[in-house]
């Protein structure tokens, strides 16, 4: 049970960090690239460990709270994407006008869908 306490404190605390990015508005695309990666990270390992945890002899509140942890880091991973997509729209726009390196960009957004389909892939619980 304690093992299980401990991933609802790490979920917890990766879903605030992420929430806290969005909620101040102004992160960049950067920003929000390093914080959807954190989430992949963090999600992949956590689904490592998902099984066993829940294998556990415990009261089915801690259950319902590690469940709640791990919903609430899909829900700001879901939510991350939205705000990357929107800022990688906006940086290739800049870019294609001169300012940026369109193909830099694209190469990024790609390495995070790869992740992403990796994460997808684990997720199968």
């Amino acid at each position: 049970m304690p093992e299980a306490l401990s991933w609802v404190k790490v979920l917890n605390q990766q879903t605030k960090r992420v929430e806290h990015t969005l909620s101040r508005g102004d992160y960049t695309l950067e920003d929000i690239y390093v914080d959807m990666g954190n989430v992949i990270e963090v999600h992949l390992l956590f689904l490592r460990y998902r099984e066993e945890l829940l294998k556990e002899p415990s009261i089915s509140l801690v259950r319902e709270i590690l469940q709640q942890a791990e919903n609430g880091i899909t829900e700001v991973r879901n939510a991350a994407r939205e705000a990357y997509y929107a800022k990688y729209e906006q940086a290739v726009r800049e870019a294609e006008h001169g300012s940026g390196n369109v193909v830099r960009l694209r190469e990024q957004r790609h390495q995070l869908e790869e992740r992403e389909q990796v994460l997808d892939a684990q997720d199968v619980g």
